[in-house]
Order: C-alpha cells, then structure tokens, then sequence
C-alpha cells in the first residue's frame, strides 16, 4: 500500500494529475486535466453529504441504503450537469467511479426491493458511459475491449425484470421502490 502512495505523490509532484477524488475505501478517481473554468457542481455537494449521512449509518440499515441511493440521484445529475463542461474522458471517469459505487451498495444490501432498483441503476449507468465511450472512438483498435463490455451489458441486461432510462431513475425509485 506504501509503495502505491509513493507513486501517487509522485505522479501528482510531477503535474500529471491536477485533483485525486479517493476516499477512504478506496474508491476514486484521478482527474487528468482540471477545466479552467469549471463551476462548483451543487448537485455532487450534495451526493457526498448524503454519502456522509449514510456512512454515519450502519452500512446495512435501510436508512443508510437510503442515502446512499439518494446520493446516486445527485451524482446522475451532477455527472450529467458535467458532461457539457469537462473533457469527455473526465466525464468517463465519473461514471465509471459511479458504477462501482453502485456495485457497492448493491453488495451491502439484502433486502429484493433495493438489489432490483440497484441492477436497474447499474444497467442504466453502464449503458450511458457505453454510450459515450462509443461516442469517443477514433478506430478499431479498442474493439475487443467494447466487445466484452457489450457482452457483460447484454448478461446485465437478461438479469432485469424492468428497464428504466437514467433521466427517469429518481422518479421510479420515489414512486415505485420507496
């Protein structure tokens, strides 16, 4: 672990990286080139204080499922807010982090109700940095790599019972789930 942190400090010394996003579990991401006139994202101020709320929480208990849910909300919204101001790779990065965060929850909870609405949540994501990675190819050389993103997204896709675009995850989950 003390030999990952060197290298990190020192990429960051070195001007590589211009903001590291990692929090104590290790889940982050490393943004390459901060835009120079990028405004402060309320929506992903808001994610992290409902990610907050629920790590206060015991992981499992239903309220903090709750928040952290809550949290994916903002984090699709600022993500999206986003996506006009920084670079597209950036904006990649986000919602790949976003992915994970989700396979998190989903792991942590139990209970059908929250797992179902997560695989919709995750399908969703997924499908929308496919969407823009495709949209970001310059040549074939990252076929293999789409690939078999494509194939994990179709045996993601046979698991759900509903589909549900991302714009329209939130007002799913407040009428339907919650």
């Amino acid at each position: 672990m003390n030999e990952i942190n060197e290298k990190i400090i020192f990429l960051v010394n070195n001007g590589f990286f211009k903001r590291i996003s990692i929090d104590k579990k290790g889940y982050g991401t490393f943004i390459l080139d901060q835009e120079p006139h990028s405004t402060p994202n309320p929506h992903l101020d808001q994610a992290r204080l409902h990610k907050r709320e629920g790590d206060a929480i015991v992981p499992k208990d239903v309220r903090a499922i709750d928040f952290y849910i809550k949290s994916i909300f903002c984090y699709i919204r600022g993500y999206k807010l986003d996506e006009s101001r920084i670079h597209r790779n950036n904006s990649i990065v986000h919602w790949k982090g976003l992915y994970k965060y989700i396979k998190e929850i989903l792991r942590m909870t139990e209970m059908k109700k929250f797992k179902d609405f997560l695989q919709i949540c995750l399908f969703a994501v997924k499908f929308h940095f496919l969407d823009l990675e495709a949209n970001s190819l310059k040549s074939t050389e990252h076929l293999k790599y789409f690939t078999n993103e494509f194939h994990s997204l179709y045996l993601q896709f046979n698991t759900l019972e509903k589909k549900i675009k991302l714009e329209d995850l939130e007002r799913y989950y407040f009428e339907d789930v919650n």
